[in-house]
């Protein structure tokens, strides 16, 4: 189970386009293109075209994450344009999200099909410019999370069936002309979070017998270090027993690039917190801070912020799973398989943000820390 990447056309099993009165799908270059034009169909109303695929393989009832890339290239003519969410991101069996264009404006809304009417939600900034737009659909079996390149622009409960298909329909209502295009469409089930080799990762296991193979894929830097970095027989420790200077840090990290999309799975414990402060920073410059004992997720911008309040670590406690899945602007985290939080970086992500770093940094001067890195796994959605 690992991110899957739909291409157009491909596979033939389980793809299909539909188009009504004018409306025309068609895979151009591993895109689909979406498009009406005033020279070769009339002006109508409730003209529309779609494509989708089945997707069979998904534990879609545990809920999973859809990313794709979305752009509107031409948009012309009085008229109105409903551009409907997949459906596996239905709200209830009666409401649905659209992006919709009415009189000169582009918004997020809910339409009741028991009403026929449109709820506005949040503007939109997709435009009839050209430009690409990152949509990220986060659903489980009682929530709703939309965003729109990094900004969340719905968040919602949810209730009725999650189907194993993923269609997305165009219609239009009297616009002479409209271009569209839609490619990278992405999935990731929650159930990847489970603790369990993945068939398509690259997965470290931290031991004493896997210690010069990990050394051509993760680095430590330490240079007379005052917290100490060991294999034992199931994980890779940090520790000191007393620590000599001042806010120190032991820095390491998968040595490879990470993709644009990605999921990496870190499992680890801190069995020893001592003094004022420890973090454990991981990609996105997340932040497990340890703060007189008391783990919290947080993040540093000139000073720090609360990501989550909420944590399954204890000082002591048992190892946890955390699964972050990295997309442009935006990293979604889990523990132990449950969502706990979404960060989105404003600006988008830098390419220090986009390292699989595992660093370990102790603050107070003469007092112990102990953590232990079970595994890493990186999920490679490109």
């Amino acid at each position: 189970m690992s991110l899957t990447k739909y291409t157009p056309g491909l596979p033939a099993e389980g793809y299909c386009c539909w188009s009504l009165s004018g409306v025309q799908v068609s895979v151009e270059t591993g895109m689909l293109h979406f498009h009406k034009s005033s020279t070769t169909s009339r002006r109508s109303w409730n003209q529309w075209g779609g494509a989708g695929w089945t997707l069979p393989s998904l534990v879609v009832g545990q809920g999973l994450v859809l990313v794709y890339r979305l752009r509107w290239n031409d948009l012309s003519g009085a008229g109105e344009l409903r551009m409907n969410l997949p459906s596996l991101a239905t709200i209830s069996n009666d409401e649905k999200l659209v992006l919709r264009f009415r009189n000169g404006v582009v918004d997020w809304a809910i339409y009741d099909a028991r009403t026929g009417g449109f709820e506005p939600q949040s503007p939109s900034q997709i435009t009839a410019n050209g430009e690409w737009h990152d949509i990220l659909i986060n659903i489980s079996p009682d929530s709703l999370r939309i965003y729109e390149t990094g900004r969340n622009i719905l968040t919602r409960t949810r209730s009725g069936t999650v189907s194993g298909s993923f269609d997305i329909v165009c219609e239009l209502d009297e616009l002479e002309t409209f271009d569209a295009d839609l490619m990278d469409f992405r999935t990731c089930p929650v159930a990847v979070c489970s603790d369990r080799s993945l068939s398509t990762s690259t997965e470290l296991q931290f031991n004493r017998s896997s210690r010069e193979l990990n050394m051509k894929y993760f680095s430590v830097r330490q240079f007379d270090s005052p917290i100490a970095v060991a294999y034992t027989e199931s994980s890779l420790r940090f520790f000191t027993q007393k620590l000599t200077q001042v806010n120190y840090t032991t820095t390491t990290s998968y040595t490879a690039a990470l993709p644009p999309y990605c999921v990496i799975q870190y499992r680890f414990k801190i069995n020893f917190s001592g003094g004022y402060e420890s973090k454990i920073t991981i990609v996105g410059g997340l932040i497990l801070r340890v703060l007189h004992g008391n783990p919290v997720w947080q993040r540093h911008n000139s000073s720090f912020f609360t990501l989550s309040n909420f944590t399954n670590f204890r000082v002591g406690g048992p190892y946890v799973s955390v699964l972050v899945i990295v997309s442009p602007g935006l990293f979604t985290v889990f523990e132990n398989g449950k969502f706990n939080f979404e960060h989105v970086r404003d600006p988008p992500s830098t390419a220090a943000d986009m390292r699989a770093i595992f660093d370990v940094q102790h603050h107070d001067l003469g007092t112990a820390m102990d953590v232990e890195l079970g595994h890493l796994r990186i999920v490679s959605g490109a």
